[in-house]
C-alpha cells in the first residue's frame, strides 16, 4: 500500500470514526443543549442541537476535500509525510468532537463542560506533539517548530522537532490531568500558554547545540 493510499484511507476512516461517534450523541441528546459558556463556566446560550452536528460536517468536507488533494496532488508523497498527516487528522477529528462529545458528558452537569473542553485541549497537544516527534519530515514552510535556529541545518531541525514534540506530548497529558483533578479552566489554558513558551525555548536551545554538531 502506498502512503498516499495510507493517508486516504486514514482520512476517509476518521471521518467515519467521527460519524460512529456524534450520531448516537445526537439521537440522545434533548433538543435544547448548552451552546456557550461564560469564563466562569456558566451557561450564557442555549441552542438547538442541530449545532452539535456543525463542526462535524465541517470535518467531513474539509476530510473528503483533502483526500481528494492527496490523490490530486502533483508532488511525491512519501512515509515520511503519513505521521504529519494522521496527527493533523486525529487533531481535527478531536476539535470534531469537542463540541458533541463535551455536551453530552455534561448532560447532567452544564458547567462542567469546560472541563472536558480542557481535556480536548490537551489531547489536542499530545496528538500534535506525537506528530512532531515521529515526522521525518525536511525543514519545510508547513509544519513543525520553525525558528532561525531550527531551520539553520537538518541536524537542528530533527532534534529540535523531536524535543518539541516530546515536550508538546508532555504537556498534554499534563493539561489532561490537570482537568480531570478538577483545577479551573484558566489554569489549563495557563499551562498550556506558559508550557508551549517554555517547550519551544528548550527546544530551540536544544537545537542550537546539536545544529552546531
Amino acid at each position: 500500500m502506498t502512503s498516499r493510499t495510507r493517508i486516504a484511507l486514514g482520512l476517509l476512516a476518521s471521518v467515519a470514526l467521527v460519524w460512529l461517534v456524534v450520531w448516537p450523541i445526537y439521537l440522545a441528546l434533548p433538543e435544547t443543549v448548552p451552546a456557550h459558556f461564560g469564563f466562569s463556566g456558566e451557561v450564557t446560550r442555549w441552542g438547538s442541537k442541530l449545532e452539535v452536528l456543525i463542526m462535524p460536517l465541517v470535518y467531513t468536507v474539509g476530510a473528503l476535500f483533502a483526500v481528494l488533494i492527496v490523490w490530486a496532488a502533483p508532488v511525491e508523497i512519501t512515509r515520511e509525510h503519513t505521521p504529519i498527516a494522521l496527527a493533523l487528522a486525529g487533531v481535527f477529528v478531536l476539535l470534531a468532537l469537542l463540541h458533541p462529545v463535551s455536551v453530552y458528558l455534561a448532560a447532567g452537569d452544564p458547567a462542567s463542560m469546560l472541563r472536558y473542553v480542557d481535556v480536548f485541549l490537551g489531547l489536542v497537544l499530545t496528538i500534535l506533539g506525537i506528530g512532531m516527534a515521529a515526522s521525518r519530515l525536511e525543514p519545510n514552510p508547513w509544519f513543525g517548530l520553525r525558528t532561525p535556529t531550527t531551520m539553520k541545518n537538518l541536524n537542528a531541525w530533527k532534534s529540535g522537532n523531536r524535543v518539541a514534540g516530546l515536550g508538546f506530548v508532555a504537556l498534554g497529558l499534563a493539561v489532561v490531568a490537570l482537568a480531570l483533578m478538577g483545577a479551573p479552566s484558566s489554569w489549563s489554558v495557563g499551562l498550556t500558554v506558559g508550557g508551549a513558551v517554555l517547550v519551544a525555548v528548550f527546544a530551540r536551545i536544544y537545537a542550537a547545540k546539536t545544529g552546531c554538531s
